[in-house]
């Protein structure tokens, strides 16, 4: 599953910095050509690969495969000359449909490829075959009239919605000649095609067409929409400098649209938004017309509050439960959320801001925005600078009064982000693609390692509350960090699975690992709390599935492995500190005691959203709830699933009340509930007495 290798940077072309230099007029060229094996003419001025978008096109040589897609070249001009060259690209098998023939039967024909007057293409999912790592630019060897190309070319393959590999399949040198371009493209110079060499056989594999589209390297949608009366994060209302969407995306080289589809969607849901409920409003507002094939577009929503204290926002569109988990449409990543009504404190380091709703500070509001959009494209958090990948808490903590929030904010994503943006592989940027979270191998750290910070004495234990456990359950277990240190710590409030700070790992009897982490990414103040010397503080994790499926999927014993990692609050001058800690336990999961028991099981590990209905929640969610009523029904299963199914009942959902007796009943109708203390605290707040 290990991700492809970003392209490195390439040095520029020798001729480059020489161009200004030659006086010859446009076109002119030297010497009479070839004689006795000489050097072929040399055109004035010398061509360059032009930066942004291409269409490529590649026909391989025996076979009627053909394929279609983009090559993105990135010019690095930090003084206005070329200084080297970042480039990267895409192939999807192009569609083909049958035609009847002359003798009455049928033939495969391939349709034509994308119209370059369309601009920058998308492609069907489903095609994706090539990612692209182009590893040499050779523009010199002629002087202008063709250049050379090294493509690596990694195989694409999908088993699943969440199993994925890139396999190096080979090694390609193509030799390109400047051509006039056919019909249709922006710029009649701007296009090639050159033969395809493979370094494996050393024979010609095929035929490459390259033809530029735009000065972006991708384009993507964004659709808006908010509730009876929130406000549109549109622009950052001028503070410090006037930024908006178009501004940002211009930076980053994506051609953007953005639109307002309603402003008026009703407030039904009573209180508080939590993620089951905007799942269900992202299904039940965006366009009909979506088609995540034919457009890259996310959504956004904009609500009032969310259920979670403190959050800003979240994109809460992840997969990670397994296919048609957390996402009814098993489109991962397109949907993302932000609250305005959450107050702002009156600490001078907000300026202009302190005491506001969130809605009504312009830059933070619009910067949270575009943070969340961010992790939408498969991003994760990063503290080392004030990027929009940084929490907003972070940023906070480096504000002073003299330098308040608003002139901290770098408003761009941070340079390792920005190539991510312009030359990850597609599926991990697109909408509906591969899952948040699954490009484990590129997750950059929080901050460099030279900043972890080694703290003696602080530990973390995790201690399940059933060590042995029949086969289909859900394990529950508490973290506690215990300070035997002699000074106080700083450590976080909360660090369940609602919080950014927890993830793990599960390795079963056959030594296979799956990991855990929150099932979704948020922007909120997580507070960190002064854990005295002696303390303990402790919270507590509910495990039944991740991104590689089911946690608990055979019987026998499972190490648990979990990871809290936090960082340390600023000094106002941008310097922080990380914290990490490990746990790990023991659970036995035990075989079927009978058929009922084994039929509950087996329908709760092969319904995915029975994880998206244990954490989240929501009536939406009717594959897993119905699978979690078959587990309450059985005799063994039911005291493990028993409290979930009741919490659900006694929480509202959209225009559902909340049904306090139901629970109740629920939970009277089974022997022997099994919770945690957290999950009975969480029900005596909704007004179950247990």
């Amino acid at each position: 599953m290990a991700s492809p290798p970003l392209p490195p940077v390439l040095s520029a072309s020798r001729l480059g910095p020489a161009a200004d230099s030659i006086n010859a007029p446009s076109g002119r060229t030297v010497g009479g050509g070839p004689i006795l094996g000489g050097p072929p003419p040399i055109t004035f001025p010398p061509r360059f690969i032009r930066g942004g978008c291409w269409l490529l096109s590649y026909e391989p040589r025996n076979t009627t495969a053909r394929y279609d897609g983009t090559l993105r070249i990135e010019n690095h001009q930090p003084g206005g000359a070329v200084t080297g060259r970042t480039a990267s690209g895409d192939l999807y098998l192009r569609q083909n449909t049958l035609l009847a023939n002359n003798g009455g039967g049928h033939v495969t024909v391939n349709l034509p490829s994308p119209n370059p007057a369309n601009g920058i293409p998308i492609f069907p999912r489903n095609k994706y075959t090539y990612y692209i790592r182009v590893t040499k630019i050779d523009e010199e060897f002629s002087f202008g009239s063709k250049f050379t190309l090294e493509l690596e070319f990694y195989r694409f393959a999908q088993t699943t919605p969440l199993n994925f590999s890139f396999v190096l399949e080979d090694t390609h040198t193509v030799s390109l000649t400047w051509k006039t371009a056919p019909a249709g493209y922006p710029s009649g110079q701007d296009y090639a095609e050159g033969d395809v060499t493979s370094h494996k056989t050393g024979e010609i594999a095929g035929r490459i067409k390259l033809g530029w589209l735009s000065d972006f390297y991708r384009k993507i949608s964004l659709e808006i929409d908010t509730v009876n009366g929130a406000a549109v994060p549109l622009a950052n209302g001028g503070t410090p400098t006037a930024e908006n969407w178009t501004t940002i995306f211009d930076r980053v080289g994506y051609q953007f649209h953005q639109f307002t589809s309603q402003r008026d969607i009703p407030d039904t849901t009573q209180g508080p938004w939590d993620s089951a409920e905007l799942h269900a409003a992202l299904t039940a507002n965006r366009q009909t017309d979506t088609d995540l094939d034919k457009e890259w577009r996310f959504y956004l929503l904009v609500v009032k509050r969310f259920s979670i204290s403190g959050l800003f926002g979240i994109m809460f569109d992840s997969n990670n439960a397994g296919p048609d988990g957390a996402d009814p449409n098993s489109a991962p990543r397109e949907g993302l959320a932000i609250g305005t009504d959450l107050q702002l404190d009156n600490t001078p380091n907000w300026g202009v801001n302190a005491g506001k709703k969130f809605g009504d500070a312009a830059s933070p509001f619009f910067r949270t925005a575009a943070h969340e959009l961010g992790h939408a494209f498969g991003l994760y958090h990063t503290d080392a600078d004030h990027s929009f990948l940084a929490r907003t808490v972070s940023i906070l903590s480096d504000s002073t009064p003299t330098a308040p929030f608003d002139t901290q904010i770098t408003w761009n994503y941070s340079p390792a982000d920005l190539k991510r943006l312009r030359h990850f592989p597609d599926p991990y940027i697109r909408p509906g693609g591969i899952d948040f979270g699954r490009q484990t191998d590129t997750h950059p750290p929080i901050t460099p390692d030279d900043s972890q910070v080694d703290v003696p004495g602080l530990a973390l234990t995790v201690t399940p509350l059933r060590v042995a456990l029949p086969l289909g359950a859900p394990v529950r277990a508490d973290l506690t960090i215990t300070n035997h240190s002699d000074t106080p710590i700083p450590v976080p409030q909360s660090f369940g699975l609602s919080s950014s700070f927890t993830s793990g790992t599960v390795t079963d009897s056959s030594n296979t690992t799956r990991t855990f982490r929150p099932l979704a990414s948020y922007d909120r103040a997580e507070p960190l709390i002064t854990l005295p010397q002696g303390a303990s503080h402790t919270a507590s994790l509910t495990l039944l599935g991740g991104p590689d499926g089911p946690l608990f999927q055979s019987t026998g014993l499972n190490i648990i492995v979990a990871n809290v990692s936090w960082t340390a609050a600023g000094d106002g001058q941008g310097h922080r500190a990380s914290i990490s800690l490990s746990g790990k336990t023991t659970v036995l999961v035990t075989p079927p005691v009978d058929a009922g028991h084994a039929a509950a099981a087996y329908r709760i590990l092969t319904t995915p959203q029975a994880h998206t209905a244990l954490v989240l929640g929501g009536d939406h969610l009717e594959e897993g709830n119905e699978a979690i009523g078959v587990a309450v029904g059985d005799r063994v299963l039911g005291p493990h699933w028993a409290v979930v199914q009741a919490r659900r009942f006694a929480r509202k959902f959209g225009g559902r009340k909340a049904d306090v007796e139901r629970a109740v009943e629920v939970l009277e109708g089974v022997e022997g509930v099994v919770a945690s203390e957290a999950e009975l605290e969480g029900l005596r707040g909704l007004g179950v007495k247990v």
